[in-house]
């Protein structure tokens, strides 16, 4: 399977799908929103984000991911979702290899937590 990440400005995107946008002053990616559909249940409720990605935003020296998950606010740790994250074994050229965060190490408030995994997210 061939990488097929581009980017334009300040955005990088997978195909023709905007992923987010570097911010470089806040050494910080800004994934676009997600919702409850975009949580890994198969994993144990995370949510994912590009593999290959994650090893760029890390030679960019990015420091954080920020996003919303379902309008709740994030923000991680770029070092802590390459090593606590799992990879996913699925890809394709129509899946992109994912890295699964667990939302409890993403939200670290018990509530965001089950209202992410309950059907509030």
């Amino acid at each position: 399977m061939e990488t097929q990440i581009t980017t334009f400005g300040n955005y990088i995107y997978w195909k023709k799908f905007r992923w987010g946008e570097i911010r470089s002053h806040k050494s910080t990616f800004l994934l676009v929103p997600r919702t409850k559909k975009n949580i890994f249940y198969l994993f144990g409720g995370g949510l994912g984000i590009n593999t290959q990605l994650l090893e760029l935003l890390d030679k960019l020296q990015i420091q954080f991911i920020e996003g919303k998950l379902s309008g709740k606010y994030f923000k991680v740790p770029l070092k802590k979702w390459i090593e606590k994250g799992k990879k996913s074994p699925y890809k394709s050229d129509f899946v992109d290899p994912q890295t699964i965060l667990d939302l409890k190490e993403i939200f670290t408030d018990e509530n965001a937590i089950q209202l992410a995994l309950f059907g509030g997210a």
